[in-house]
């Protein structure tokens, strides 16, 4: 799921409700398929549980909260949604350089840039660390979640290490 998408989605809903912390899976549906026409219908509930899978929602009761600062995302008037690139997955061919930045930006803590200078600053007396691992370290420290990435890396890493 393209959580950057998805982020300005739930963004949408969270204006429309003005500025709400926690929406209704029904407030998803009326605003993202039937006002905004959005995503289709039978699109909602799987687009409710890719954002709580990737951590954008998370469940109390019959609201979902939402985990990042939603007011603070800017959603283009002129959005358009292609539910096959909002669903596409995050390929694997993708460095894993990007696949961190992205989970920077799509916790709504840094953008890309701010997360590149905070990473080259904070550990800058190490020259011998590259920035894939730095970036880590300030995913780390600002406890976003990077389980996934972290996993490939170390499928990555065995392979070479001691091939099958």
């Amino acid at each position: 799921m393209d959580r950057e998408l998805a982020r300005k989605l739930i963004s949408v809903v969270s204006q429309e409700k003005k500025n709400a912390r926690s929406i209704t899976g029904k407030d998803i549906v009326n605003i993202l398929v039937y006002k905004r026409k959005f995503l289709k219908e039978e699109s909602a509930q799987r687009f409710e549980s890719e954002c709580v899978r990737e951590g954008l929602l998370s469940i109390d009761g019959d609201n979902f909260l939402i985990n990042f600062n939603a007011p603070a995302e800017h959603v283009p008037i002129d959005l358009v949604i292609d539910e096959n690139e909002l669903f596409q997955e995050q390929t694997k061919d993708a460095s894993y350089l990007d696949r961190l930045l992205n989970a920077v930006v799509a916790s709504g803590k840094l953008t890309k840039k701010e997360a590149l200078e905070r990473a080259k600053k904070q550990l800058e007396n190490l020259k011998y660390i590259n920035m894939t691992i730095k970036l880590c370290s300030l995913l780390n420290d600002l406890y976003i979640n990077y389980g996934d990435i972290k996993k490939d890396m170390e499928k990555e890493i065995f392979s070479i290490i001691s091939p099958l």
